[in-house]
């Protein structure tokens, strides 16, 4: 009966075309009616790795928990083609040529300095202290991964960790 909600479940999320946020997903399925298994992925802030917790809960109810983090293949694109693939995970690779720093916001705009530009990466001052210095990536080639949306009909990725951008150059 479990299998087949599972079954249900993955089913009704794949024609729904439910994706993964920074929300956890659990699933719980009991086989033999004594072991439980909980996994539980969470992608949120991770810039492609995906965390598995994998719980074993025997029959006096305790948890042995297990991690293991795994590689998530990510499309990588160009600044060109993010209009493509608006609300999804990709990996972007392009050149930052302007970085503005402004109290509410910062901005690392690419190819072009604003508002030329044709893409950008977005941080927030509540994750500021997370990065060293902004200015590294001034005039340099790199990828930045997340969720492209748009602002003010331009496309941008909202960044709120160092592991979701590298320099390439």
């Amino acid at each position: 009966m479990n299998k087949f909600i599972l079954i249900l479940f993955t089913i009704t999320l794949t024609l729904t075309g439910c994706k993964k946020s920074s929300d956890d997903i659990n699933i719980k399925i009991n086989e033999k009616g004594t072991d439980t298994s909980v996994i539980k992925e969470d992608i949120s802030k991770s810039g492609g790795e995906t965390e598995k917790n994998i719980g074993n809960e025997n029959e006096s109810g305790e948890n042995k928990t297990q991690r293991k983090t795994l590689s998530e293949p990510r499309k990588e694109i160009t600044t060109s083609e993010v209009s493509k693939y608006l609300n999804q995970t990709v990996t972007v690779k392009g050149y930052i040529a302007e970085v503005v720093m402004r109290p509410k916001v910062n901005y690392l705009n690419f190819d072009k300095k604003y508002p030329d530009n044709t893409f950008t990466a977005v941080i927030f001052p509540d994750d500021m202290h997370k990065f060293e210095d902004l200015m590294k990536y001034q005039n340099k080639n790199v990828k930045v991964t997340g969720r492209i949306s748009l602002y003010k009909d331009k496309p941008q990725i909202i960044i709120n960790s160092t592991s979701q951008i590298k320099i390439i150059n």
